[in-house]
């Protein structure tokens, strides 16, 4: 992928970033209340301290009454939020990588580049906060970025070709290194000492003439 087609990607998700926070409407603070129990307590006028004691522990016992149900659906909101990121987060990822045509098998690689633009572009990401408001914004992204997953795989495959030839030669050239060769006669004439190459030598003569 040239340069200049992955500025304009990293452009065309930019624009539509901005696109999809101009158009989100304004969000109205949600008012939130809390349950309140009712329970007889102490007169104050006939003891007073008893029903200081009596409202103290009742306060106490609300707050963590409130702290507690607070965890609880906050705990509650996570579990349903990850379970949504991690499904439309798959769907994302089988709609890039079917429209670039990348095989059931190779699913993981479109899932890596997907997260490796995803941590260098911040329009990106915000497009991923706010595809629930705005779906069709994110959608367009995902499909901006159809064309460099293509090329970035063209060039992946050229590059494991080439590494697989690179493993074929280094093979054969070690095959080939590791092969005995021929001694020639006149090399182990060389190696012998004098008394055994007029031995050998008277040898060869006799089997000549």
């Amino acid at each position: 992928m040239s340069d200049s087609q992955e500025k304009t990607s990293e452009a065309t998700i930019d624009e539509l970033y901005q696109t999809a926070m101009n158009s989100l409407p304004a969000q109205q603070p949600a008012n939130i209340t809390e349950p309140v129990k009712s329970e007889i307590l102490p007169d104050p006028v006939t003891d007073p301290d008893a029903h200081v004691k009596a409202v103290d522990q009742r306060l106490q016992t609300l707050q963590q009454e409130i702290a507690q149900d607070r965890q609880e659906r906050q705990s509650e909101r996570q579990r349903l939020q990850a379970q949504t990121d991690d499904r439309d987060f798959r769907d994302a990822v089988s709609r890039l990588a079917e429209k670039a045509g990348v095989s059931e098998t190779q699913r993981e690689l479109a899932e890596g580049f997907l997260l490796s633009k995803a941590s260098k572009s911040e329009a990106l990401q915000g497009l991923w906060k706010g595809r629930g408001q705005n779906p069709e914004a994110f959608n367009k992204a995902l499909d901006a970025l159809v064309s460099p997953l293509r090329d970035a795989l063209a060039i992946k495959e050229d590059s494991q070709v080439a590494e697989n030839q690179r493993a074929l030669d280094d093979a054969m050239k070690s095959q080939t290194n590791s092969e005995p060769t021929e001694e020639k006669p006149e090399d182990r004439l060389m190696k012998l000492s004098d008394s055994e190459f007029e031995a050998e030598w008277n040898k060869i003569q006799g089997r000549v003439w």
